[in-house]
């Protein structure tokens, strides 16, 4: 950097934003320190934006200005990143703005050891607007070297993750091979990710330098449709692919990618039931959405290996289930679904039995009556796993024990009771 000048690129996508516009700009244009470049891709505004482009352009020297057919914001992003030269490129939308102090901030903290720097956000809440949008500040870590794998895993065990692109500072060798996808909305959720997960040093600030509007209209507040759930299954299934042909690099993280495989699932599964509420779901979104949750639960089970000692396609083969909760109600939907065959007897023991008590049409049995003729017993729970695991091994009988939690720290099986 020279006395004045970032070497960071700021892409603005515009589309029909020019009662924002020159707020975004101004927040860009005022800061302490110059960005190399600022790209403007008006992307088919036809409310007067790419006027206001143009305007800025004349204005100043490090503006360019592409006028665009729509394509969407994902399309406009990855084409300003086509036309960085510097080494650094951020993301802005043109309803949103930069705090004044950001470039002063960002300046102090580029590295080039580091390839992703990562801040807060605030929001700025239009009036009428019913906020859902998530609160934009990020998990702060102690340690000052941390990859962006290490990160995700941290951020996901708190239950947090951001995925606005605006929130972050990137290496432009880091997202080279990394796009956003397009003509769909969440494009932010598979960039994010992947940029995120293949950082191999971080930064995380705690400062809010981005601003962001929640106003009528935007993604956020439009009301739950079939395109929603649509294109939320089919970025998440992009991620699915991603992850299951990139296990060896991330196996190590494996709970992590569970938990974050059985947060989408959910979220789909929310869009899913608000879609069938307009009462306009039709086929293809019905098979949109199970294709999408059925590649899910293949890469869960990929990843965590649960379903590997357990095979119950042999009909000639007697397992018991120990436990008759939801976990046991996931494990045999998800069983079913991603081996699609489960001919073996089946057997249902729990530590206390009430009367009469049933599963699936089968009665149940106290563990202390294990039968001998089992071929293995399988403790089915992630919660009470070591009790139950102790039980067994004062029961008479002497079964082969199958812990599906040996060397899992994650329930995979209990939020799939619930799904349809």
């Amino acid at each position: 950097m020279d006395n004045e000048t970032l070497d960071i690129s700021v892409i603005i996508p515009v589309f029909n934003t020019a009662s924002f516009l020159k707020k975004c700009l101004n927040s860009v244009v005022n800061q302490k320190y110059r960005f190399s470049k600022i790209i403007l891709i008006d992307d088919g505004s036809t409310d007067g934006s790419g006027d206001i482009c143009d305007s800025y352009l004349k204005a100043y020297n490090n503006i360019q200005v592409y006028h665009r057919q729509n394509a969407g914001a994902g399309a406009a992003r990855n084409f300003g990143v086509q036309h960085v030269i510097s080494d650094w490129l951020v993301f802005l939308d043109s309803d949103d703005f930069l705090d004044e102090d950001y470039s002063e901030i960002i300046a102090s903290e580029l590295d080039n050891t580091c390839d992703l720097i990562l801040f807060d956000g605030s929001k700025l809440i239009e009036e009428g607007v019913k906020d859902v949008s998530p609160v934009y500040t990020r998990h702060k870590v102690n340690k000052k070297n941390i990859s962006g794998i290490d990160y995700f895993a941290e951020c996901i065990k708190q239950g947090q993750m951001l995925v606005q692109p605006g929130l972050a500072v990137y290496k432009k060798s880091l997202i080279e091979k990394i796009s956003f996808p397009q003509n769909v909305i969440f494009e932010d959720e598979y960039f994010s990710l992947l940029a995120l997960i293949n950082a191999q040093r971080i930064k995380v600030l705690p400062y809010a330098l981005y601003h962001r509007r929640i106003r009528p209209g935007s993604v956020i507040t439009t009301e739950y449709d079939r395109k929603k759930l649509r294109d939320w299954c089919l970025v998440a299934t992009e991620i699915v692919n991603y992850l299951f042909s990139n296990e060896l690099i991330y196996s190590e993280k494996k709970e992590a990618i569970c938990s974050y495989l059985i947060r989408n699932c959910l979220i789909g599964h929310f869009y899913y039931d608000e879609a069938k509420k307009t009462g306009e779901l039709g086929l293809k979104e019905e098979q949109t959405y199970s294709s999408f949750v059925k590649s899910s639960c293949e890469c869960i089970c990929d990843y965590t290996k649960a379903l590997a000692d357990i095979d119950l396609s042999d009909s000639n083969k007697k397992y018991g289930i120990y436990g008759t909760g939801k976990h046991t109600i996931g494990f045999l939907k998800m069983y079913k679904l991603v081996r699609e065959t489960a001919s073996s007897k089946l057997e249902f023991y729990v530590t206390c039995p009430k009367e009469n008590e049933q599963f699936d049409g089968d009665v149940v049995k106290s563990i202390e009556e294990l039968s001998e003729d089992l071929d293995y017993i399988i403790i089915s729970s992630y919660e009470h796993r070591v009790a139950m695991l102790e039980k067994c091994k004062t029961t008479e009988v002497d079964v082969p024990i199958l812990d599906i939690y040996e060397s899992i720290a994650v329930d995979v099986f209990s939020w799939f009771a619930d799904f349809d």
